[in-house]
């Protein structure tokens, strides 16, 4: 028998063809070339992959919205405290009516409404300050930042015995702010009378809830 010349070049062709073509993986290997260098200098969003979309998008963000000026707010002098008449509305509203014709509305919820005499108006809230003209269209519009901040309510303790020290000392308590409600709406043409009809509402409010809203009222009549 004769020998066959064998080479390990002849081999690794054989092994080659017996196991299939290479898979793709192999075959699209990335070898930094400087072929594919200059392809990738040529054609830079190959390889950060920016679309147009995308771009706009970017741009979008980056660029803040264009902001419109607000009309600057109508100017009203300051209605003469002299000769002012106050009472409170059933809901607890502090109304102060002035010799000029402004009357001013302090709400519960501490919104402040001023309408002038030239039938403009004034609304003042934790929002901002809103003015309107005589027909009540919006002319100018001041915004508040408000932040919020979550913290453990401060609620009173449960009510005390009728009889004891706690008990009467709320009482007596809360018959002092009444006075000194009282002693603010005495001299005011019909503010003792309205403050009898707010008081007429209290009939379902606990003696806390009671300190607490006449405290309230007694912080607004002494709002100038």
């Amino acid at each position: 028998m004769r020998a066959i010349p064998f080479s390990v070049s002849a081999a690794l062709v054989l092994l080659s063809s017996s196991l299939g073509p290479p898979p793709r993986a192999w075959a699209q290997t990335d070898v930094q070339t400087p072929e594919t260098i200059r392809r990738r200098v040529a054609r830079p969003e190959a390889s950060t992959k920016v679309t147009p979309s995308t771009a706009a998008v970017s741009v979008a963000r980056a660029v803040p919205a264009p902001s419109v000026c607000p009309s600057p707010p109508p100017v009203h002098p300051c209605p003469p405290c002299e000769g002012a008449k106050r009472r409170v509305l059933a809901d607890g509203t502090v109304e102060t009516s002035y010799t000029d014709g402004t009357v001013k509305r302090m709400t519960p919820g501490g919104t402040t409404l001023i309408r002038y005499a030239d039938g403009t108006s004034e609304e003042r809230s934790k929002a901002g300050t809103v003015y309107r003209d005589r027909v009540g269209n919006v002319v100018s519009r001041q915004s508040n930042q408000i932040m919020y901040m979550e913290v453990p309510s401060a609620d009173p303790p449960d009510p005390p015995t009728s009889g004891s020290q706690l008990a009467r000392w709320l009482a007596r308590h809360n018959a002092d702010v009444l006075a000194a409600l009282s002693a603010l709406l005495a001299n005011e043409p019909g503010g003792p009378e309205s403050l009898q009809q707010y008081l007429a509402g209290e009939a379902d409010l606990g003696l806390y809830a009671q300190i607490a809203h006449r405290t309230a009222l007694l912080d607004r009549l002494l709002t100038p």
